[in-house]
């Protein structure tokens, strides 16, 4: 297997500041979860409660990658077995053997990127880092993101979000 690039931009998209006010006062994250069960569950949605201004783009990445691919999410978290049962079912029909056990290390220095993205028939699956406006890289996370590309022969997608100019 030739040498993958750990991480590919693929996209730069803006952000209504409107949209994010909508967010911070759950009214979206619960819109969002209703619409789309299969990007988003119980477990997601209490996340979005207790931590009301995170996972904003996260979540808007998961939809957009959606409508772009029609592949189905695992947003966050899908590395910790006894918090996500539902989503490791779901990781080990996708992967396993070395990168399985990369994945689930708790030792990792970072955590995996924030959406893993999948065919709905599982028959291919990505994953992608979700960066928000003032978001950036550490270098822990390009060390892991490097292994996961390497063990698996694909680049880790990253998904930017900037403001809104208007």
């Amino acid at each position: 297997m030739g040498t993958v690039d750990p991480i590919v931009t693929v996209a730069k998209i803006q952000i209504a500041p409107q949209q994010l006010e909508l967010w911070k006062s759950g009214v979206l994250p619960a819109r969002w979860a209703q619409h789309y069960p299969f990007l988003f569950d119980d477990l997601d949605l209490a996340q979005t409660c207790t931590q009301p201004s995170a996972h904003y783009v996260e979540w808007l990445g998961a939809i957009l990658l959606h409508h772009a691919t029609g592949f189905h999410a695992l947003v966050e978290k899908y590395e910790f077995r006894k918090a996500h049962p539902r989503k490791q079912i779901i990781v080990e029909r996708l992967i396993g053997g070395a990168l399985l056990d990369l994945v689930r290390d708790m030792k990792k220095g970072a955590q995996c990127p924030d959406l893993l993205m999948y065919s709905p028939d599982f028959s291919d699956w990505f994953f992608c880092e979700v960066k928000g406006p003032t978001d950036r890289m550490r270098p822990v996370q390009l060390a892991l993101f490097t292994q996961l590309a390497t063990l698996s022969g694909k680049p880790v997608r990253l998904l930017r979000f900037t403001h809104s100019q208007w």
